[in-house]
C-alpha cells in the first residue's frame, strides 16, 4: 500500500449542547476569532461557529449545534502548543481570573502543562515542549507559586538526572538563554573573586 501524502492537522469540529458560553470561552478566554456562523444543511440544520487564530486559516475549530443536553465529552483532550513557560503562565493565569475550575498544571518532563475544561467538560491542555525525553507517563504538579526561573532550574535538574536529551527540539526559550546567561556571569564573578583572592594571599 502506498505511503499517504505528507499531512498536517487543520481543525477539529466540536459537537456542542449550548453554543454561547462555548464561543464567549473560545474567543475571549483562548483569543480564538469568530471568522463564520450560520446554519448547516438550510434554516433548519444545526448551528455552526466557525473560529481561528491563524489569519490565514478560515477555522481551526468548528463548533456544532448537536450534542444532546446532558451526554457526556468523548474527547479526551485538545492541545495547544506555545513557545515557552512564561506563556503557559500567561494560560495559567488567564484561566485562572476567569474563575475557571479544575485546573490541573502538570510537568510531564517531555512538556510542562496545564488543563482545564471549556464549559461543556471537554479538556484544553496549554503545553510547552522540553527538550528532555521522559519515560511515560510522567506526572508532576507544578507549583505557579514559584517564579520561572525557580521552576526551569529545578525542572532542569530533575529532568537531567531522569531523562536524555530529545534529539530534534525547539529552540532553547528566551527565558531559558536568560537563565543560562545569568549563571554564567555569576560563575565568572564568583571566579574572578576567587582568584583575586589566591592572589591577594599570596
Amino acid at each position: 500500500m502506498a505511503n499517504l501524502p505528507e499531512m498536517s492537522f487543520g481543525h477539529i469540529g466540536i459537537n456542542v449542547a449550548d453554543m454561547e458560553p462555548m464561543v464567549i470561552f473560545y474567543t475571549e478566554i483562548l483569543g480564538f476569532k469568530l471568522t463564520d456562523r450560520g446554519k448547516g444543511g438550510g434554516a433548519n440544520g444545526p448551528e455552526l461557529v466557525f473560529l481561528s487564530r491563524d489569519p490565514e486559516e478560515h477555522h481551526q475549530i468548528v463548533l456544532v449545534g448537536t450534542r444532546p443536553q446532558g451526554v457526556p465529552s468523548t474527547i479526551n483532550q485538545i492541545s495547544f502548543r506555545v513557545k515557552d513557560l512564561s506563556e503557559v503562565r500567561e494560560g495559567y493565569d488567564k484561566v485562572v481570573a476567569a474563575g475557571v475550575k479544575d485546573i490541573d498544571p502538570v510537568d510531564h518532563g517531555t512538556a510542562l502543562s496545564i488543563y482545564f475544561p471549556d464549559p461543556e467538560g471537554n479538556r484544553i491542555e496549554i503545553y510547552m515542549a522540553t527538550p528532555w525525553y521522559i519515560k511515560q507517563p510522567h506526572r508532576q504538579l507544578i507549583d505557579f507559586n514559584k517564579s520561572d526561573v525557580e521552576l526551569l532550574i529545578n525542572f532542569d535538574l530533575v529532568a537531567g538526572c531522569d531523562g536524555n536529551k530529545i534529539g530534534i527540539v525547539a529552540e532553547t526559550s528566551p527565558l531559558r538563554r536568560k537563565l543560562i546567561k545569568s549563571i554564567l556571569f555569576v560563575a565568572g564573578c564568583f571566579l574572578f573573586s576567587h582568584m583575586f583572592w589566591l592572589i591577594y594571599k599570596g
